[in-house]
């Protein structure tokens, strides 16, 4: 058992320094990396070049999770999980693997009914975010 006050070696009080030193230097390596990926905005010059059309801005936005995957939408009308797109013609439109109903792929987002094309209404969103 050690005394209280007891002396300690010599060795030991430098190898906690230099364990807490590296400690200290780790985590805040680690919240610099938070801090940046939490407030990363792109330019506006990045999304324009990103998201030119409607198409693009559908990718962009399921991708990052605004839109869900098709493939793992739940239909409504028979319970299937498994959408695809309708067309080329048509990409915010989706319909059942199983009974070909369809719905949009807006549907239960702040997108839902919006008359703005995507790609406009991202700019304008990224324009808004860019002000505050």
């Amino acid at each position: 058992q050690k005394k209280k006050g007891g002396k300690r070696k010599a060795g030991e009080d430098g190898a906690e320094e230099v364990v807490n030193r590296q400690f200290m230097e780790e985590s805040e390596q680690a919240d610099n990396k938070r801090h940046k990926a939490s407030t990363s905005i792109p330019s506006f010059m990045d999304v324009c070049c990103l998201v030119p059309d409607e198409n693009s801005a559908i990718a962009f936005l399921t991708g990052h999770g605004v839109f869900p995957n098709p493939k793992e939408v739940i239909c409504a009308h028979c319970g299937y999980k498994g959408f695809r797109h309708k067309g080329k013609k048509t990409p915010k439109y989706i319909k059942c693997n199983r009974c070909s109903k369809g719905q949009s792929l807006m549907k239960g987002t702040l997108f839902e009914k919006s008359r703005v094309p995507l790609h406009q209404a991202l700019y304008m969103a990224l324009f808004w975010l860019s002000m505050s």
